[in-house]
């Protein structure tokens, strides 16, 4: 008797300890995987704010969607080109920080939801607009919030879609010039 209950506790020890090791290596993935995704959020707005289109569209899925800001349709890729040229064209970003809110990953590890936040400092060098907005005026604290979402795919997390908050959290960008 005293044999099995040794080896029931030898049994149970066992166990435990495996189990507590795999749940110490999922950690370990999520939190990696979490790495590897907010990696891809920075390329990607570190893109936008050094105006390098190829670096960005390298984190974008072929089949990647969001709502337009300007209207109440889907913009694809190439939509976004163009959106891509308009609004470069009216801006030169001088500093880009992000902050993240939070990431999840699902549970199979292959989508991703992120949601964070954007702070900006941008010259307008665009034509004057009815806001006010003149050629030459600098702008600072233009923070946005973001939920981009992700997919892995083929060894890499690409963005399949997102949201731009416009309702500025803080408050409208600051003139600062």
């Amino acid at each position: 008797m005293r044999k099995v209950f040794t080896l029931f506790i030898v049994v149970i020890i066992t166990f435990s300890c495996d189990m507590s090791t795999e749940k110490n290596t999922q950690e370990i993935n999520q939190d990696e995987l979490k790495k590897e995704v907010w990696a891809v959020i920075e390329k990607r707005f570190y893109a936008w704010r050094d105006n390098d289109l190829e670096a960005y569209m390298q984190t974008q899925h072929l089949d990647w969607k969001k709502w337009s800001t300007s209207s109440n349709e889907l913009i694809d890729n190439e939509s976004h080109k163009i959106f891509w040229e308009e609004a470069k064209g009216n801006e030169t970003v001088m500093k880009m920080e992000l902050e993240l809110g939070e990431i999840k990953i699902s549970p199979l590890g292959d989508a991703a939801i992120v949601h964070f936040t954007s702070n900006e400092k941008f010259e307008w060098i665009g034509s004057d607009t009815d806001s006010g907005w003149q050629t030459g005026d600098i702008f600072d604290d233009a923070i946005l919030r973001w939920s981009e979402m992700l997919v892995y795919e083929n060894g890499k997390w690409l963005c399949v879609g997102g949201h731009r908050d416009l309702s500025f959290p803080a408050e409208r960008p600051k003139k600062i010039n």
